[in-house]
Parts: C-alpha cells; structure tokens; sequence
C-alpha cells in the first residue's frame, strides 16, 4: 500500500474478508471439491469479488488496483488478479498479497488439460459444454463463444499470461497451516517459521496409520487452525517500505500483547512463532 504522503501512486487496494459465516466454510468446501473432481467451477465469493472491483473501475478513475486478503479472502485475491491484470489501458495491477489463502491454482490451471496447436484443452463435468466447445472446435459456427462461463474465460487468460501473473502475486504461509497446504497457490510462497515442524500433508500419513490415531488427527486439525489467523500478522515485523519481514517479530506490539494475555493467548502465539523469533 502506498504511503499517505506518496504522491505517485494513485490507487486504490480492495481486501477481501476471510472465512466467517456458514456459507463462507460452504464455499470453501466446494473449492475443495475442486481438488478431487476436474471441474473448473469457481464459487460464488469469486464471482461477487469480480463483479464489485468492476463497479469500482466503472465509478472512479483509478490508475493502480490492488488485492489482498487472508484465507478464502486471498483466494479472492488471487483470482482477482487474473481478471484484472490486463483490464484497461493506463490501469496498472499493484502487487497482491495474500495471507495463508486457499490456493486457486487447480481452478485455473486443471489437472486434466494440456496445449495443442496454441489451444489449451481441459476436462469438465459439464457434458453438454464440452459437446459444444468440441462442435466449434471442428469448425462449425455454432455460437462458439457462448459455452464459455467465467470460469473458462479465466483459465484461458490463466494459460496465456501464467507467468506474469504468477509473478505479481505473494502469499505469506505459516509452516503448518492447514488451509494453505491443502492445495497449489498462484504465484511466489513465503514461508513463515512455526513451531509446528511439518507440513499437514507430511503429518497425515505419520499419524493414520490406524484407527487409533483419528482423535489425535482431530486434535491436530484443531492445533493448526489456532495459527490460521489475520491477527498473528500484527505481530510480524515490517520494514519502512510496508514489506513484512520473515521470521521477525514486532517487538513494541509483542510487550502490548503479553499486558492482556492470558494462558491460551500465550501457548497459541507459541505455536504461532517460531522460538527462535
């Protein structure tokens, strides 16, 4: 974000919420979903973020956009960013960040999908799409833009401009967290020590290995979600510039948490930061 007196820069930054409500954790269900079934669906949150950046670029003369958020928010983001990266003429796209969001990647980059011929092919639930991409793909004219959802339209700008847009966005990870290990992320990963040593992907085989080990898996599930919180990054340190330093600590904003604090507090903010911090 641009400083109050920075006189350059000339743009506004739009931050999405993270999960909070019933329907966001449904939402973020689906895009699990998405993991397992080669579907390029997007959820709704997706969408609504679209469509209010366009109202936004449609009501103010706005040289510079920006996105971030945390959790389903920086999902968000991400996909906002592939929207909006080439919008308009003289609207530059601001660096994203993202804070431990779901990542977004298999929405736009399929697992089932491959180049040919500087046409990118991939697979879909959605049978009598696909009868129609397939009809226009074989040369009749038959409406061959109308099969395209929004989904589609960002997978095929995904594929044409992966790089650039890959190289616009940052997410910052704490080591263990759950929901931004589950799934690939769009664009350059910063990961932030713990004292949770492993990945969840590497805990889940150590620990299923019988039934025994389900009420410690549950357990765990819960000990990582105390670090998939926006209010840790308070007390992560920053340079001049706005850039978060890894693995530092606020010291100032540390001494006002440990005034109200209490043991719980503590032991999760243990788990939160790194010792060595």
């Amino acid at each position: 974000m641009a400083n109050v007196n920075d006189k350059e820069n000339k743009g506004i930054y739009i931050i999405n919420r993270g999960t909070d409500k019933a329907w966001d954790y449904w939402s973020d269900l689906k895009m699990g979903h998405g993991k397992l079934i080669p579907s390029a669906e997007i959820i709704p949150h997706m969408i609504a973020g679209i469509k209010f950046t366009g109202e936004v670029l449609a009501k103010y003369q706005v040289r510079s956009i920006g996105f971030s958020g945390h959790s389903l928010g920086g999902s968000i983001a991400q996909i906002q960013s592939i929207r909006f990266f080439d919008y308009k003429k003289g609207l530059s796209l601001a660096p994203t960040k993202c804070f431990e969001p779901f990542g977004t990647k298999s929405e736009v980059d399929p697992s089932f999908g491959f180049r040919f011929k500087n046409k990118y092919y991939y697979s879909d639930i959605n049978l009598w799409k696909g009868f129609r991409s397939q009809v226009c793909n074989v040369g009749i004219d038959w409406k061959c833009n109308s099969w395209q959802e929004l989904s589609d339209r960002l997978i095929h700008k995904y594929q044409r401009n992966a790089k650039f847009i890959a190289n616009n966005i940052k997410n910052f990870i704490r080591q263990g967290d759950i929901i931004a290990e589950l799934s690939a992320q769009i664009g350059d990963s910063i990961k932030l020590a713990t004292n949770i040593n492993n990945n969840y992907y590497n805990y889940i085989p150590q620990q299923t290995s019988g039934l025994i080990a389900v009420p410690q898996f549950l357990f765990e599930l819960l000990r990582r979600l105390t670090i998939h919180k926006i209010g840790w990054y308070r007390y992560n340190a920053y340079a001049e510039n706005g850039d978060l330093i890894p693995n530092q600590i606020d010291k100032k904003n540390l001494k006002i948490f440990k005034l109200s604090a209490n043991y719980k507090d503590i032991q999760s903010f243990r788990e939160a930061f790194k010792d060595d911090n």
